[in-house]
Order: structure tokens, then sequence, then C-alpha cells
């Protein structure tokens, strides 16, 4: 630290990352409490610290912290899928094949996203504002996979990679 003048946040991370892979779970969580405090705009940070509430097994601590941080960073698909297994943990299976379908989504996984989603709806522990978001986010990933799937054949090519 003080060759680049203090605290920095890929350090933190990788203090995080060494506490982790010790199989200290319990001090790569509070460290990765404490680092994302003073640089919540680290999106390596985030994902670690993701990384360190869900092999800790903090299935309520991992879920608030990804729930909120994937607020912020919706266009990371390692924090969806880290945030799909939080969910996993706390036995929210609606919730799990939501957060899995924009992690498959960001790839451009569409096949995967929608399936997902059809998951999502026949898990049965949502409530109607909830299924009525599925609803919604399904026609939408539906109707880009339908475009694409259109351009392709347009264009001449097919869709060999199972996307």
């Amino acid at each position: 630290q003080r060759l680049i003048g203090g605290p920095h946040p890929y350090l933190e991370r990788l203090a995080v990352e060494a506490r982790l892979s010790a199989g200290d779970l319990r001090a790569a969580v509070q460290r990765g409490r404490a680092a994302v405090k003073q640089f919540g705009d680290s999106r390596a940070l985030a994902r670690e610290y993701g990384r360190a509430l869900v092999a800790a097994g903090d299935g309520a601590e991992a879920v608030a912290y990804l729930r909120e941080t994937t607020g912020l960073i919706r266009s990371d698909p390692v924090l969806w899928r880290l945030r799909a297994e939080a969910h996993g943990m706390q036995d929210q299976r609606t919730e799990a094949h939501r957060a899995a379908a924009e992690e498959f989504a960001l790839v451009g996984a569409w096949p995967a996203a929608i399936d997902q989603l059809r998951r999502a709806q026949r898990a049965r522990d949502a409530d109607y504002f909830v299924l009525s978001m599925i609803d919604a986010r399904l026609r939408e990933l539906e109707s880009i996979y339908r475009i694409e799937q259109e351009d392709l054949r347009r264009s001449g090519r097919s869709d060999r990679s199972g996307r």
C-alpha cells in the first residue's frame, strides 16, 4: 500500500480473494464489507464481496447486498449469477430464476434466459406483482430473440451456437 499511497480497491479485492482462497470465510466477509463501504464504486470489489457472502452461506445478507448492487450495476452477469445463487440459498426460487435470466440475457443467451423466466413463472413463490413483471420481461426477451432469429434467417446464417 505504501507504493500506491494508501488503500486501493484493487488491493482490497485481492485481500478478500486471498481470505476466500484460504478458507477464512468470516475474514473475507468482514474485509469485503469494510472495503465496499470505502470503495463502493468498484465493480471487481463488489463481485468479490458477493462471492464471499455466498461462500460463507450468508444468504440473507448476500441477497440484500446483491439486490442493491444489481440495482446499481445492472450490466454485470457475474453479479446476477451470484444473486441467483444467494436467492437459491434462501429458497427463493422465483427470484433465483429471475436473476439467472438476467445473467443469461446479458450474455445474449436468449433461450436460456427465456427458460429461466418460464421456470420463475412456475416456481409458485411470488405474488401477482412479481409475476406480472416476469411476464413483461419474458415478452421482451422473446421479442428480442425472435428479431435476432429473423435477422439471422434473412442474412442466410443460422444460429448454431444454441443462442
